[in-house]
């Protein structure tokens, strides 16, 4: 195993490289949340082509994760918002979002409270009732 020296190090890092962080195992890349945060990550390698016209202009291999990450921090921070689960520019979006979520969910409690009311299980005691006194009768 051949020893890394300062500066190599510091390549690779730069370049979002974890060297010697893993014991086996593909190597771990380093990519920032749109809040900040750092995330760890196997690169999500996947080939793509391009086509116009049928006829391929562009083709290679991408790393997926690139679509909701950067290699980079971010110069202006997102919001991360527990709405959506996804990044918003102002806390006043962010809220807005959450809001919106909140009244979907109170509609959904809504809906399913009117599919399932809750005398269900009352009606399962009569009738529960009823088939005990049925059968006691018949002794």
């Amino acid at each position: 195993m051949t020893k890394l020296t300062k500066e190599e190090k510091v390549l690779l890092e730069s370049a979002g490289v974890v060297p010697g962080q893993t014991w086996g195992g593909p190597q771990r890349v380093r990519y920032y949340a749109p809040d900040g945060e750092e995330v760890w990550g196997i690169p999500a390698l996947r080939e793509y082509v391009v086509k116009k016209d049928g006829k391929i202009i562009k083709q290679g291999t991408r790393d997926a994760n690139l679509d909701r990450w950067s290699l980079s921090k971010p110069k202006v921070r997102k919001i991360h918002c527990l709405g959506c689960d996804g990044y918003h520019s102002t806390r006043r979006e962010a809220d807005k979002c959450l809001e919106k979520q909140q009244a979907i969910l109170v509609e959904w409690n809504r809906k399913s409270r009117k599919e399932q009311p809750d005398d269900r299980v009352a009606r399962l005691e009569e009738k529960l009732d009823a088939l005990i006194k049925a059968l006691t009768k018949e002794k």
